[in-house]
């Protein structure tokens, strides 16, 4: 504790607490996307993140709310097949509240809920009196 020795005010003890032991004790370090099967590793790549830019370009509204879209969504939840991921006819683009409430609700299961996921977006576009037509982009760029 900080008190007057001499006629000196001591400066109080600061707490510093134990010295690490490095990585030795910590779990062996892998990239969050090769954990969990997400980002790069399950297909978002540079390709993807090209064609999402060329997608949200020509697609600017939500489908199911009319806001501003900001991600690109799978109706049928892909799970990891290229065939569903790269399907052009199964992108919708999507505000991220909208997404993320869809994705929680409907994709997460195994199979996913694609019928209840698609009466949900019916209903929300009814809702908001949404009537917008979605623009084919291709998946790649013809070599």
């Amino acid at each position: 504790m900080g008190g007057v020795l001499g006629g000196v005010l001591e400066k109080p003890k600061k707490y510093t607490p134990p010295a690490s032991k490095g990585r030795a004790n910590r779990r062996k370090y892998r990239p969050r996307s090769v954990q969990t099967g997400k980002g790069r590793a399950a297909g978002y790549g540079k390709d993807w993140e090209a064609y999402r830019w060329r997608f949200l370009h020509y697609n600017k509204f939500c489908y199911c709310c009319g806001g501003k879209a900001t991600v690109v969504d799978h109706i049928v939840a892909h799970k990891g097949d290229t065939d569903v991921f790269e399907n052009n006819t199964n992108h919708l683009p999507m505000c991220t509240s909208c997404h993320n409430t869809a994705t929680a609700k409907y994709d997460k299961f195994n199979p996913p809920k694609t019928e209840e996921k698609m009466k949900w977006i019916a209903s929300r576009r009814e809702r908001f009196k949404v009537n917008i037509a979605v623009k084919v982009i291709p998946y790649r760029k013809k070599k």
